[in-house]
């Protein structure tokens, strides 16, 4: 049956409604790890509070996931501050969590709450990033008279910020002092004279003297000015406005100095200062419409307006998460685009980032693209440290490539990809992007060609020499892969990913070399392959199933042993030793193995039924179509059947369970998996598929009358479900069941596996051994 790959989701899953599975706390960990990296978060929660109780070393992992989940776009904002409360009590200590609970109270408008969350998280050292000039903003709406020069961290542009805020908060016109404007006005009485100019600069006198009527008047009879004296006489008229408050008489004035070429950046800065006011006001009350129809206004009039553009983007970023919240993707796409036209620094980071999934839940395939190709300009250069590491950046730049794909413009991407290149051939991040770009477009060999290029012109660039590896990888062409992973620790003999990299891959050429029935030459390899990761649990199964075709079974015992050692926590390490000893036909050792499973663990429904398929697999290999049942074939079918009842009934309703055991069941055991298909269709009575699939199993045991009834049941269902390929599927078989020979092959007993060839389903539990490495390997866990 087809393994369907999970994508990566990026928001909550909604909670199902099956009746919970029983899960050991130990398998809660793991699939709790799976659901926390596959951005589950609400799942991971589920599995690690439980975990937790029984495991201390999972309450740090919790507080975090409670932590993501809060600051997840469509997490609502009720459930955002339970999330962070419940994340401080878990981990009191993290100053993040306090940081972002602060965050939510002062979204709500309880500053008091705010203060006392952003003091303690002030306390740590180093403080979180963006604290002070949070705390600051906070102070300051608490009390607009606050001083906020003892908090530390706030750079020159913040306090820039924070001081404009601070006067606008006051409604605060700065003036010169008392000595300096007397000083000012001893210096007018000198001005005299009839020319024009004079009575300019007379008016531009009074006013920095605080002598606003004098300046007035002074001003307004300026007459027979040059163009560029009437602008400053029109930018000046403004500056009185705006002192008196009148802030729509301002705007006339500076736009007339504006008319007349007045181009100076605080003639820009006054425009858009007049709507920054009305901004604030609109962002505190979290009138986030208001709050960017006037900092657009305000940009209008001066686009390098840091204020507006930081009122604009945070304005757009709420309504982006609103329009989320009620799934209208296209639209919070619109607003974090615009919100990208104006973002700087670490905010662009996030606002492309979200453009870029917003983009994709749209279907805007292009302007995803644009977005994640935007977001990797943030890679860092060099060894500086990041948030994202190596795998993150590849994955976006995967993203990028595979929506540009999706927009049909992949060839395009890869020929603006190469200009670039020609223009900058040692832009080794750009090169990598033509990497992608060429795998996407399934021009593996040059793809491979590219990457050699960048190791010439580099050798020791690291993404790159990973790529190659997964390139071999993914050809299985192991040792090939090895050879650039063993270069790759030679440049950095302490990178433990590198050696478990290596270890992973030797592996997979052992059990190649094993399948192909080169024994003894495989185990070497996984013998080696064990050197360099030696806590590997999985490759002492690997050197033990090796042993036992060995026929040297001490040794295996010895193999199996360290294996416990080093996976006795892990289930999957139980469930593979006994499936060992099965396909060795060792009952004794089986049955060891599963009490010892039962004794260090809590075994799951699936280890008991795979272990009992690996059981029915020896019994049926220990019997002929054509004979009666041995002795041995019928012990071997009874432990079998008896481990897949115990596993059923650890859960006889979980519809997933049933669907996993029948499908392993169909082919090769339906005559005991026909009570599970009967389940089925009791559990999902109107899924065709369980109806097709119970038919099929009906077939092959030649109870041919109930598979023709089921046939057309799996139709009917199809038919009123509007899916006609399985309708067209169960229509057909039912008329294969006319066939006199199809009758006589199945009396002679010929293996009719065709039948269920177009029936694989999703199932839940088919990546339960996927590996979280680097490369995504094949496991050779063979579905039955």
């Amino acid at each position: 049956m087809s393994k369907h790959t999970r994508t990566h989701k990026h928001l909550p899953h909604v909670a199902s409604h099956a009746e919970k599975e029983f899960v050991s706390p130990d398998a809660a960990v793991e699939r709790g790890w799976d659901s926390f990296n596959a951005g589950r978060f609400s799942d991971a929660i589920k599995l690690w509070e439980r975990a937790a109780r029984h495991n201390p070393a999972v309450v740090s992992a919790l507080a975090e996931t409670y932590f993501r989940r809060a600051l997840a776009p469509t997490t609502p904002p009720e459930q955002q501050l339970l999330d962070l409360q419940r994340a401080t009590a878990l981990v009191p200590n993290d100053a993040r969590y306090y940081y972002h609970l602060g965050l939510t109270h002062h979204r709500r408008g309880d500053l008091g709450t705010a203060l006392t969350a952003y003091e303690i998280a002030a306390a740590a050292n180093p403080p979180p990033r963006g604290l002070a000039f949070t705390f600051a903003l906070a102070k300051l709406e608490s009390d607009s008279h606050a001083d906020v020069s003892a908090i530390s961290g706030l750079s020159e542009l913040e306090r820039e910020i924070i001081d404009l805020l601070a006067r606008f908060l006051r409604g605060d016109t700065t003036r010169p002092p008392r000595a300096v404007a007397s000083w000012v006005k001893s210096l007018l009485a000198k001005f005299s004279g009839v020319d024009a100019s004079l009575a300019l600069w007379r008016g531009v006198g009074y006013l920095l003297a605080n002598d606003d009527a004098t300046a007035q008047n002074a001003l307004s009879a300026a007459n027979r000015l040059t163009p560029h004296g009437e602008a400053l006489k029109h930018y000046y008229l403004g500056t009185l406005a705006a002192r008196r408050g009148d802030w729509s008489a301002a705007m006339i004035s500076w736009r007339q100095a504006q008319a007349r070429g007045l181009a100076t950046p605080w003639l820009r800065e006054n425009l858009a200062a007049v709507h920054l006011p009305n901004a604030i006001a609109a962002a505190q009350s979290e009138n986030w419409q208001a709050a960017i129809e006037h900092a657009r206004t305000a940009l209008q009039a001066n686009a390098d307006s840091a204020d507006a553009a930081s009122i604009a983007v945070i304005a757009l970023d709420r309504l982006a998460h609103a329009a989320v919240s009620a799934g209208q993707w296209a639209q919070a796409a619109a607003h974090w685009n615009e919100g990208s036209q104006v973002a700087r620094g670490a905010e662009a980071r996030t606002i492309w980032h979200n453009l870029a999934i917003a983009s994709e839940m749209s279907e805007q395939w292009a302007q995803a693209a644009t977005a994640w190709r935007e977001l990797l300009r943030f890679k860092p250069r060099g060894k500086k440290k990041d948030a994202f590491t190596d795998s993150h950046w590849s994955w976006i730049r995967k993203r990028a490539t595979q929506d540009l794909q999706k927009a049909g413009r992949l060839g395009e991407a890869i020929a603006l990809i190469k200009q670039k290149i020609k223009s900058t051939p040692n832009d080794l991040t750009t090169r990598m992007e033509l990497v992608d770009a060429l795998i996407a477009n399934q021009q593996d060999t040059a793809a491979r060609n590219e990457l050699q290029r960048i190791l010439h012109i580099d050798a020791h660039h690291r993404e790159a020499r990973l790529k190659l590896a997964e390139w071999h990888a993914a050809r299985q062409e192991w040792f090939a892969a090895e050879t650039e992973m063993r270069l790759l620790l030679e440049q950095d003999p302490t990178d433990e990913n590198a050696r478990k990299q290596i270890a992973i891959l030797m592996a997979e050429r052992g059990r190649s070399l094993h399948a192909d029935g080169r024994v003894a030459a495989g185990r070497d390899v996984i013998e080696q392959a064990i050197k360099y990761a030696p806590h590997n649990a999985d490759l002492y199964i690997d050197l033990g199933r090796a042993d036992l075709d060995l026929r040297q079974f001490d040794l295996a015992r010895q193999d199996f042993e360290l294996a416990y050692q080093h996976g006795a926590k892990q289930i999957h390490t139980h469930e593979q030793i006994a499936q060992c000893w099965a396909i060795a036909q060792n009952l004794d050792e089986v049955k060891k193995a599963i009490a010892r499973a039962e004794r260090e663990n809590e075994p799951n429904p699936l280890f008991y039924v795979h272990v009992g398929l690996a059981c029915l697999d020896t019994g049926a290999a220990l019997s002929s179509p054509y004979t009666l049942p041995t002795a041995a074939n019928q012990t071997w079918e009874k432990l079998g059947i008896e481990l897949v009842e115990r596993g059923a009934a650890r859960n006889p309703n979980d519809v997933e369970l049933i669907r996993h055991i029948v499908m392993d069941f169909a082919e090769a055991h339906s005559r005991f998996g026909l009570p599970y298909a009967e389940r089925l269709t009791q559990l999902t009575a109107t899924d065709p598929m369980a109806w097709l699939i119970l038919a099929t199993m009906q077939t092959l045991t030649q109870d041919l009358d109930k598979a023709k009834a089921n046939f057309k049941q799996a139709a009917r269902f199809a038919h009123q479900q509007g899916n006609h390929e399985i309708e067209q599927m169960a229509e057909q078989m039912r008329r294969e069941l006319s066939n006199p020979l199809l009758s006589m092959a199945l009396k002679m007993g010929f293996p009719l596996g065709d039948l269920f060839s177009g029936m694989d389903e999703a199932d839940e539990f088919a990546d339960e051994d996927a590996d979280a490495d680097l490369f995504s390997l094949p496991r050779r866990r063979k579905r039955r």
